[in-house]
């Protein structure tokens, strides 16, 4: 079986959110079925990216900050899609967080 292989899917306003198991997590816009967003947070875990809306709750129509396991298992990453486009390779998440949680 593939480290590329999905592990996750999530249903966002607007698109989906897909982990695989190599740790990548990609934000997909449905209407064009583009890739907007993704990094490659490392993580080795079954632990699926969470998903939490801006405002904290389900109405609102900012992107959603997301949240994930890191390369230390001790570690979570929280990302916000807002602050990178997709180059073609997804860059470490180091450039990618806003915050880490120990």
């Amino acid at each position: 079986v593939s480290s590329q292989s999905v592990l996750s899917v999530q249903t966002l306003k607007g698109g989906c959110l897909s982990q695989s198991k190599d740790g990548r997590v990609k934000l997909w816009d449905l209407e064009t079925q583009q890739l907007r967003w993704e990094v490659a947070t490392d993580s080795c875990s079954f632990c699926r990216v969470l998903v939490e809306p801006q405002g904290g709750d389900d109405s609102s129509s900012g992107t959603p900050l997301l949240i994930s396991p890191l390369s230390e298992p001790q570690e979570i990453g929280i990302f916000d899609p807002r602050l990178a486009v997709p180059s073609g390779t997804a860059p470490p998440a180091e450039q990618l967080l806003v915050s880490r949680l120990v």
